[in-house]
């Protein structure tokens, strides 16, 4: 499952951090409301994420034969093209951390908001069940005085 997640948390990172992203706008305004869609080509992302993946693979091939090969200059440009191909995906996999990390956070502040709001709503709903409830039995207490007037004045009548 974590090799899922970091493929996942690779690409969307990937996606966030490409300067090449395109985002289209569109604007709806049927029944007065506004949406706006924006669809994202990650081509990029996967293009970077695969770029990264094979080259670190490449190299290590490359090294691989060259120690074989015993050619020691071949060697040194193996082990150096595997060294920045190892920091460069080190680099991918930094970048989808913090991205996880954001959105993790991001998802955190939104549920802590969206829980502050219901817990507002359940007050404020409450406070309105009791003023409603306070002001039937005000209501209540001036019908009864109502037609209590009423009734002593059809006394004071007859």
């Amino acid at each position: 499952m974590k090799p899922l997640r970091l493929t996942s948390l690779i690409l969307i990172a990937a996606i966030l951090a490409s300067c090449e992203n395109k985002a289209r706008n569109s604007t709806d305004y049927d029944n007065n409301a506004e949406t706006i869609d924006t669809v994202y080509d990650d081509s990029t992302a996967e293009t970077r994420y695969d770029k990264a993946r094979n080259d670190l693979k490449v190299a290590e091939e490359n090294l691989a034969e060259a120690m074989e090969n015993g050619n020691q200059a071949a060697q040194e440009a193996a082990q150096k093209a595997r060294d920045d191909a190892r920091e460069a995906w080190e680099a991918v996999k930094t970048q989808a951390n913090k991205t996880a990390d954001a959105i993790e956070k991001g998802a955190n502040q939104a549920a802590d908001g969206i829980e502050k709001t219901a817990n507002d709503i359940g007050v404020a709903t409450e406070k309105a069940y009791e003023n409603t409830k306070q002001g039937i039995k005000n209501a209540a207490e001036e019908v009864e005085e109502s037609a209590q007037d009423v009734q002593e004045d059809m006394e004071n009548q007859f």
